[in-house]
């Protein structure tokens, strides 16, 4: 995200795509919250992402009976604190994460 260009259009791409996530919703949203949301939703879609401190990774904790079950805390190793909160930035980031080599194709097409 050094480049200011292809993070203005990774930018532009994400809210066009949130704007459709929200088009059947009531109501009218404040650009700025629609900026942060978009900007959270880019954060936290990075493959380097901020790392769950309690299983630190692999998405698996050890319970009390040494059994191994799913990481209450993170989302395979990686924390989700807003997208667990707000639907449309968890369907972003699913989006963005799905989408990471077509994104970055229409970055390189856009220029």
């Amino acid at each position: 995200m050094n480049d200011a260009q292809s993070a203005k259009q990774l930018f532009k791409a994400t809210m066009i795509e949130a704007n459709e996530i929200m088009k059947t919703w009531h109501g009218t949203y404040p650009n700025k919250a629609l900026n942060a949301m978009c900007i959270t939703a880019i954060e936290e879609a990075k493959p380097l992402g901020q790392i769950c401190p309690e299983c630190n990774v692999p998405g698996k904790v050890r319970s009390k009976c040494n059994h191994s079950v799913k990481c209450t805390c993170c989302d395979d190793g990686r924390i989700h604190a807003f997208a667990a909160v707000c639907p449309v930035i968890k369907a972003l980031v699913d989006w963005l994460s799905d989408k990471r080599s077509t994104v970055a194709l229409f970055i390189l097409v856009k220029q």
